[in-house]
């Protein structure tokens, strides 16, 4: 039987929309812990799944999960240096900008709010406190479970740099949190 483009095509789309379904809710959560913003979690997704299905054809089995997290971890990263970057033109832009930091409503879970202490508002603040490079790793560890050997490959860092980034954000985490529950 012979394949066709197209067939092939049909085949590596499913693959691709099995593979991203199966993680959906962490690719979610991880973007919108990285972003505190519904809006732009929601960007860095869709641009994430665009990058990740162009560059489909090259994944090599690996596992998906990570090969994701890792392009939502750069496109993040980049997100933030052209937004640094960028001129204010007017106060609106600025404000624009900042409005919108929201916490996902879950009153319809409730036990998923006593389960995920992480969907807390003093939580995402802390996070939200933590330079981006310490929050992604800390996310990628403490969150999603990986080890500091994983986190060093898919952010190519060095394994030292991971761990300082995960200890210095640990401790401001710590502080953070234990100065916001004295308040």
């Amino acid at each position: 039987m012979w394949l066709t483009k197209r067939s092939i095509t049909a085949q590596k789309h499913a693959e691709f929309d099995a593979l991203v379904a199966k993680d959906w809710d962490r690719f979610w959560r991880f973007a919108y812990r990285l972003t505190s913003n519904r809006d732009l979690a929601e960007d860095l997704l869709s641009e994430t799944l665009i990058d990740a299905f162009v560059a489909f054809e090259r994944y090599r089995g690996e596992r998906f999960a990570s090969w994701f997290f890792k392009m939502l971890a750069n496109n993040r990263i980049d997100m933030a240096r052209k937004a640094n970057r960028r001129q204010v033109e007017s106060l609106d832009t600025v404000f624009s900008e900042t409005e919108g930091k929201d916490i996902p409503d879950l009153s319809h879970n409730p036990e998923k709010c006593l389960v995920d202490p992480l969907y807390s508002e003093p939580v995402q603040r802390a996070l939200d406190a933590l330079p981006l490079e310490n929050r992604v790793v800390v996310l990628l560890a403490d969150v999603e479970g990986y080890d500091y050997t994983e986190i060093a490959q898919m952010l190519s860092i060095p394994l030292g740099t991971v761990r300082s980034r995960i200890s210095r954000g640990r401790e401001k985490l710590r502080l953070t949190l234990s100065q916001d529950s004295l308040q």
